[in-house]
């Protein structure tokens, strides 16, 4: 982090954890806040907390808390970050220095120990674990579904979990959104991302009632729909919002989207995408780049491109066994030429994250850019490993084996 940059996130941003708790950042290290306090109490209590007082302290003096590494290293490889896209939003400067006047604004408002006035611009809410879906990137904190994979295979809730396990089971999100209300003249942008928005009663009834006093009009709402189930309930109500920013989170194309995200039907999930993007102007295809179906790409974007659906894809993070930097290194080379023929047969496309807030131009940035990451990545047998373990154990329960479906997993 440069001594000169700046992150609005603390000023003006609130998150709820699937653990039950507010938290700074949805991206943060979540082990950094020792104390954290529960989203059935009044949101004052985690705002100008110890924690949050600490981080505006640190970040108006120019230095990168660690709870912030998620982001520095989205940054150090030149990928766009959540930094980057907040600072856009509320700011108009992806990265604004301290002496940036909206930046002053805000430090003047800010006591000299780290208080600032209650003014929430944004909340992400991920709370909620009810999901229809299975999804072999998902765990136990975003889908209680998959719990009965986990009880097949033997494993504990923390495998393939970022997050702690320890769940505060008091916690309630039809508390946490009574506690939003009193906050709703500020709010310009909701976020959802735990479990399914289209099927979250405490949403849903959140929803109906801005709808019904009238707040809708001045809310954005962003979320990611897993496509599974009936949607028109939920596409109408977000139809009265503000704008409506949503993804269609599809990972692969027919058995391998079928095979990820389990119990997904293809024929039914490509009926509602073609649904959801026709009746939602700012809809979107959503996909997560991972070891699974990276060296499928190429279906995906064909599909994008042939049917002109605008799409956004995100390299995977977590698990770390998942992600495309833990393939060996002859992977990580077969990988990297599989990009350049992907640049050269797409890489004009146009290519905007779906916030419209960063433009990165045509697709080939994104794909130069992680292949430059993963050509740069450390290798890690013990996560190789865990990656193929993985992949043997869903082959069990699938009903049928990956390599049947992608043939760089012939050998398992």
């Amino acid at each position: 982090m440069n001594k000169k940059s700046f992150c609005a996130v603390p000023w003006t941003d609130l998150s709820v954890i699937p653990t039950g708790h507010y938290s700074m950042c949805c991206v943060q290290k979540q082990s950094e806040d020792k104390n954290k306090i529960s989203m059935n109490l009044p949101v004052e209590q985690h705002w100008n907390s110890e924690y949050m007082r600490g981080i505006r302290k640190e970040i108006s003096k120019g230095i990168l808390p660690s709870a912030c590494e998620g982001c520095f290293l989205n940054q150090s490889v030149d990928l766009e970050y959540r930094r980057e896209r907040m600072n856009q939003r509320y700011l108009g400067d992806k990265d604004p220095s301290l002496d940036h006047p909206k930046v002053q604004e805000l430090l003047k408002k800010t006591n000299t120990n780290g208080t600032y006035p209650m003014n929430i611009k944004g909340v992400e809410i991920g709370g909620d674990d009810t999901c229809q879906l299975r999804c072999i990137t998902c765990s136990p904190s975003y889908s209680r579904s998959i719990i009965k994979d986990y009880e097949r295979l033997g494993w504990p809730y923390e495998r393939k979990n970022r997050l702690p396990t320890r769940k505060d089971e008091s916690a309630s999100l039809d508390t946490m959104f009574k506690n939003l209300k009193p906050l709703i003249k500020d709010l310009e942008y909701i976020k959802f991302v735990g479990g399914e928005p289209s099927i979250s009663k405490p949403l849903l009834k959140f929803m109906d009632w801005c709808i019904e006093h009238k707040h809708a009009d001045n809310l954005v709402v962003i979320c990611n729909t897993n496509g599974a189930g009936k949607l028109e309930p939920f596409v109408e109500k977000l139809k009265l919002f503000k704008r409506a920013l949503i993804g269609v989170s599809t990972d692969g194309i027919g058995e391998l989207e079928e095979w990820m995200r389990y119990p997904t039907n293809w024929g039914r999930k490509e009926k509602n995408a073609k649904y959801i993007l026709k009746e939602l102007p700012d809809a979107f295809i959503h996909s997560v780049l991972c070891t699974i179906n990276a060296h499928k790409l190429g279906d995906l974007l064909e599909w994008c491109t042939f049917n002109q659906y605008p799409f956004y894809i995100e390299r995977l993070n977590w698990p770390e066994e998942l992600s495309i930097c833990s393939f060996p290194q002859e992977v990580k080379n077969s990988l990297c030429k599989y990009f350049d023929y992907l640049i050269e047969k797409y890489g004009s496309t146009s290519y905007t994250h779906p916030s419209r807030m960063l433009t990165s131009g045509n697709l080939s940035n994104f794909l130069q850019k992680t292949k430059t990451f993963v050509a740069n990545s450390q290798n890690n047998d013990t996560n190789w490993k865990l990656c193929v373990d993985t992949i043997t154990s869903y082959n069990k329960i699938r009903k049928t084996k990956l390599g049947n479906i992608n043939q760089f997993y012939n050998f398992l």
